[in-house]
Formats: C-alpha cells, structure tokens, sequence
C-alpha cells in the first residue's frame, strides 16, 4: 500500500470514528440497553465489541511500528 493509500485509510478511519463517538454521545440510558440489530445484543454491547476491535487492532498497529 503506499503512502498515500495509508494516509486516506488512516482519514477514513478517523472520520468514522468521530461520526461512531458523536453518535453516540447522543443517546440517552435507554437507547444504550435498547436491542440492537444484532440478536441477543444491546446497543450497549455492540459498541463495547466495535472499541474491543479497534483496541486490538490499535496494539497490532503499535506493534508493527
């Protein structure tokens, strides 16, 4: 991938995160225990897995560096 390929990835990434975090800053306590789409799964849990990945995936990346 070149440099350029990396640093449109790295701005996608974080613009999706800032859209992902101002979401949902805006839900209130009932919508985080609210169902998800996702069978047996809140919409609680469902962020808590999406930050579980990109903690992982930020350690690999550290890593590698």
């Amino acid at each position: 991938m070149s440099t350029r390929e990396m640093t449109d990835v790295i701005g996608l990434t974080n613009s999706e995160a800032s859209q992902l975090r101002d979401f949902m800053a805006g839900l209130d306590k009932e919508e985080w225990v609210r169902p998800s789409a996702c069978v047996g799964w809140a919409v609680g849990d469902v962020f808590a897995h999406l930050t579980q990945g990109a903690h992982t995936w930020s350690d690999s990346i550290a890593r590698a560096v």
